[in-house]
């Protein structure tokens, strides 16, 4: 981290008044873009950053007198021709303020680019805070910046408004989960945990903050085309399950969920402004304690809604009444159809009741999108062909394959660094407990940058096997009149016969360089059905 000093000692006289914020946004799909990361850069979707909305929402909450919008603006790089345009805007915005603060979430896939861009700033009055997933969980990173916020952030971001310069800063950080260096002083605050998404004022999100942005900017998943205009909402922090490859618990710690009556004020603005349709990205919708009341409300705003959920308590008789509330997708995290993997990624479910949770959906007209995870440290090639099998055997609406990844300080994580080999590689920070991405040495499969923690399948061998998976589902007719089903208008059209154009070709230009003959034997057989 960058030494405080300099921008601490000029704030002693500062008016706590003369301050302004960039709350910045990266695009994961230009990360992918310029990693040359095709499926991710061209389908995947992109939506504001919910966390610094709600930091905004915060703030408009603690600073009563004063309009948000005369010190608080949200950048996304999307609305931007380039990253350079979006230094340029930020800057001016920045510059007629004493204290001028740049605030970034921060994400292990994407830590690399924020990193540079944060490099952009170094040296000069400008405060570089960055926040987030990645830095609550690994705090120790050698990153270019002046403070790291560790939790959820609204304590830390009152204090540097409030205390920066004044001789208590440094007590009060230490207890809102700063870490930051000031001349020879270390502070390494603890994760702070609030009850922000319980208490913020309707609406949660600072949404009013995009009006600045294009209409364009945002996008949904070619798998949730449920309307023109989505729109994503939180209403429940961290996730009661302890699934090995996940660390959301460990960032927002116990579980909390926003009061229903905040949530129908909440949703009917977003109806109001003009969204068509809601995307919750909570981790488990149904975790909310008081779920039936919100399925009542859900079915007053009307609004067609998709949400993740957990299939150990979706059954038939949920499924029915979100139906009729209006759901019309579920990202199903089932990952795996074997007991065995099921049980080694703590999934706290069995084979039998992902069959029931798929058919339950399915019955109610609700599409489910499957998550499906391969790259376990026992998977063999038999193994993984034969989850296909049993996911081609799920009436589902859409699969997401990913390559398994251990996120730092996960289980999974844990696991592969007592294992050793190729993952110590990529180990960093100052303990040595951070995935840094290194494309040179790992190239762009699954996991980019990164190498896998399988013991008997290699990287290349994986990203086949994903390919394969992708183009066997998709390709089959049913599935592909479905996709089109979905769309809603030309544009959305184009970009599912794209993804469908690109597993075609994908799994064709991945051929000629496979060496599993099982993988080859099963390319060839679903080419020749083509």
């Amino acid at each position: 981290m960058w030494d405080l000093t300099p921008i601490h000692a000029a704030g002693a006289d500062r008016d706590t008044r003369d301050v302004r914020i960039a709350f910045v946004h990266l695009s994961f799909r230009k990360v992918a873009r310029s990693r040359a990361v095709r499926s991710k850069a061209l389908f995947s979707a992109h939506f504001p950053a919910l966390g610094l909305l709600n930091l905004a929402q915060q703030l408009r909450d603690h600073f009563v007198d004063r309009d948000l919008h005369d010190w608080v603006r949200y950048f996304d790089e999307e609305a931007f021709e380039d990253r350079d345009a979006m230094e340029a805007a930020i800057r001016a915005w920045l510059r007629p303020a004493a204290l001028g603060i740049i605030g970034m979430s921060t994400y292990t896939s994407s830590i690399d680019h924020v990193s540079d861009y944060c490099r952009r700033f170094a040296g000069d009055n400008i405060l570089v805070v960055l926040g987030g997933a990645h830095v609550t969980v690994v705090p120790d990173d050698d990153l270019p910046c002046h403070i790291i916020v560790r939790g959820e952030g609204r304590d830390a971001l009152v204090t540097i408004i409030e205390r920066l310069g004044a001789p208590d800063f440094l007590a009060h950080a230490r207890l809102a989960g700063i870490c930051c260096q000031l001349g020879d002083t270390r502070v390494d605050g603890r994760a702070a945990t609030d009850n922000s998404i319980e208490t913020t004022s309707v609406p949660c999100f600072a949404y009013d903050l995009l009006s600045d942005l294009d209409t364009g900017v945002y996008a949904t998943s070619y798998t949730r085309l449920l309307g023109v205009n989505p729109q994503i909402y939180v209403c429940t922090q961290s996730c009661r399950a302890r699934c090995s490859f996940c660390s959301t618990y460990l960032i927002h710690r116990r579980m909390q969920a926003r009061p229903v009556e905040r949530i129908r004020q909440d949703l009917t603005q977003l109806r109001d402004r003009g969204y068509d349709s809601i995307e919750f990205h909570d981790d488990d919708l149904l975790q909310h304690p008081e779920f039936d009341a919100l399925i009542d409300i859900l079915r007053e705003i009307r609004l067609p809604w998709f949400c993740y959920a957990r299939s150990e308590i979706l059954d038939d008789q949920v499924a029915e009444r979100m139906a009729e509330a209006g759901c019309q997708r579920v990202f199903l995290g089932l990952e795996a159809m074997t007991q065995r993997s099921l049980d080694y990624l703590n999934k706290a479910t069995t084979v039998a009741q992902n069959h029931t949770v798929a058919t339950a959906l399915d019955r109610h007209g609700i599409g489910a999108v499957s998550g499906l995870i391969v790259g376990l440290p026992h998977h063999t090639v038999p193994d993984v062909l034969a989850e296909l099998d049993a996911f081609l055997a799920l009436p589902l609406f859409a699969i997401s394959c990913n390559v398994l990844t251990p996120d730092p300080r996960t289980r999974e994580f844990m696991r592969a660094r007592r294992r050793g080999g190729d993952l110590q590689l990529s180990l960093g920070g100052e303990t040595g407990l951070t995935v840094i991405p290194d494309i040179q040495r790992w190239g762009l499969d699954q996991p980019v940058g990164l190498p896998s923690v399988c013991e008997s399948i290699d990287k290349g061998t994986l990203n086949d096997l994903v390919a394969v998976i992708e183009y066997a589902f998709y390709t089959r007719p049913h599935i592909t009149d479905a996709l089109y089903s979905s769309a809603h208008t030309p544009e959305q059209r184009e970009v599912i016969t794209a993804y469908l154009d690109f597993v075609r070709a994908r799994i064709t230009e991945r051929a000629p360089g496979v060496t599993h003959d099982l993988v080859r034997t099963r390319i060839t057989g679903l080419m020749a059905h083509q």
